[in-house]
């Protein structure tokens, strides 16, 4: 189980994060992915709001989704498309486009498949 204090520190960066975008402020590097991240998805702008609030509030993982996990994996996504590394992240999510997904649903399925750890599954993304 992740320590409490660097949970909600974890947590807070993200509320100074928000708060920086909703200012109109220039970020950069890994805080301008993850800003960009958390302004696409609006389902979470509340969490953002009070994340400094509810930092150490903790999700039940059977039965809530995990904004702050769900945006990470998401950024984690990115960069392996970006960095091409491992290149069959970017074939993978080549190969969902292709389907008919849009590539927010395709960098989607591709971190739920992370988040098992089971990369030997990525071959059944394409049939999704």
């Amino acid at each position: 189980m992740q320590n409490i204090f660097s949970q909600a520190a974890s947590r807070r960066r993200f509320y100074r994060i928000w708060r920086r975008v909703k200012e109109g402020k220039k970020l950069q590097g890994e805080e301008a992915l993850l800003g960009k991240l958390m302004q696409q998805h609006q389902e979470y702008y509340n969490t953002w709001e009070f994340a400094d609030v509810t930092a150490e509030s903790p999700y039940d993982m059977e039965t809530e989704e995990n904004p702050f996990l769900h945006v990470t994996l998401h950024a984690v996504v990115e960069n392996q498309i970006k960095q091409n590394d491992p290149p069959e992240v970017r074939i993978v999510l080549n190969q969902l486009t292709a389907k008919g997904h849009s590539r927010h649903e395709a960098v989607h399925e591709i971190a739920r498949v992370l988040s098992r750890g089971n990369l030997a599954n990525a071959e059944v993304l394409p049939s999704l």
